[in-house]
């Protein structure tokens, strides 16, 4: 069966249209199983893209690439270029570029020649190991998408052929995703500020969900509301539930309308530039705030939320506004996400300003954080 490609979103003017233009179906009460605790939902996938006016050509980065390690001398850095499979020549060039600091951190601005020339295997390798650590960033949070969307996402927004074939070869495939961490090497080699805000454009357009809830005459709303209302101070969705309430028929509860004040503003949209750079802890620890608090701008904030105002809940008990800890083996928190319903999670990957609030699925994240493969749930007190 032919997949139906997701639907581009620019703006939540955007989706409040396309949610205004959906039909109701009608309900064979007969042909389906029981509920869930959240009740059924509608999922379709769509393209979240940043507003044209915020990108520009200066966002398209062409910086020298850093790669950084720790380490007392160069040695840290061969031996993780060695690792990850460079060869011999490629490991000396990049020595050649690499300076170690006193404090035990190695940088290295390899030559772009190299970045290039990385076969996919050996650049996932690589970018695994310098994922430990935060300095960075792009491999920390690379774009990702699933594979089963390259074709589509690479022709999106019309990169030039040449910068096409450029990204074709520095991205990788892992479990069925697509990984791209190489952004500035693009940058690099546009040449002129329209190729640039075209790379832009593409990798500031990241998958996500759109949700709705069903209801009809039928409906548990009592159960429903139960899940949805957890947690929450002001408890609104069951009223607003049975006022949906049609005995003709479907209606579908746009999701954004159960959530709480902070991620009901967030969902679907990116980060203004030039404001605070918050990650998926911030985004995890305010998801019950009121209004956002940027205390959890601070790494230490976010261990003391957890530590001090969450509990440990089974994997399997897991509801609406619990928190999902992806961890490396030695228990290095990586990512944080929120739950919804079903596999449906909140979150936003990365700090950065091109990265939406969005709703993701649990597989997608096993899959982008598959060297984090402990999964802990705390639960708000």
């Amino acid at each position: 069966m032919k997949r139906r490609a997701p639907v581009v979103v620019r703006s939540l003017q955007a989706v409040a249209l396309f949610c205004a233009a959906l039909a109701c179906n009608a309900v064979d009460d007969a042909a389906r199983p029981p509920a869930p605790p959240w009740g059924r939902l509608k999922v379709r996938e769509i393209l979240l893209a940043p507003p044209y006016q915020w990108v520009d050509a200066s966002h398209c980065q062409t910086s020298p690439r850093r790669w950084v390690v720790a380490g007392p001398d160069a040695t840290a850095m061969a031996r993780v270029l060695t690792e990850a499979g460079l060869t011999t020549g490629d490991v000396a060039r990049v020595l050649s570029a690499t300076t170690c600091a006193p404090d035990g951190r190695c940088t290295a601005e390899p030559p772009d020649d190299v970045t290039r020339g990385l076969a996919p295997k050996v650049r996932q390798a690589l970018y695994e190991r310098l994922a430990i650590w935060p300095e960075n960033e792009f491999a920390t949070a690379p774009f990702v998408i699933p594979a089963s969307h390259r074709d589509w996402w690479l022709d999106n927004e019309g990169l030039t052929p040449a910068l096409h074939d450029l990204v074709s070869q520095l991205v990788y495939e892992h479990d069925e995703m697509i990984f791209f961490a190489d952004m500035v090497t693009v940058c690099r080699a546009a040449r002129s500020d329209e190729e640039r805000i075209g790379v832009v454009r593409t990798f500031w357009s990241i998958p996500s969900r759109m949700v709705w809830l069903r209801l009809d005459k039928t409906s548990n709303v009592n159960r429903i509301a139960d899940w949805w209302e957890h947690g929450l101070r002001r408890k609104s969705a069951r009223s607003l539930m049975k006022s949906l309430i049609r005995d003709d028929g479907e209606t579908l509860l746009d999701l954004v309308h159960l959530l709480p004040p902070v991620p009901r503003k967030l969902l679907y949209t990116y980060p203004t530039p030039g404001s605070p750079a918050r990650d998926c802890g911030w985004t995890a620890c305010n998801f019950y705030e009121e209004r956002a608090n940027d205390s959890f701008l601070s790494p230490e904030k976010v261990t003391a939320f957890i530590n001090d105002r969450t509990v440990a809940t089974d994997f399997d008990e897991r509801r609406f506004g619990d928190i999902l800890l992806f961890s490396l083996p030695d228990g290095t928190v990586v990512h944080f996400a929120v739950v919804l319903a079903e596999d449906l999670l909140f979150t936003k990957n990365g700090y950065t300003e091109f990265q939406p609030w969005r709703i993701i699925t649990l597989e997608e994240i096993q899959r982008e954080y598959a060297r984090a493969p402990r999964v802990l749930v705390r639960r708000p007190r």
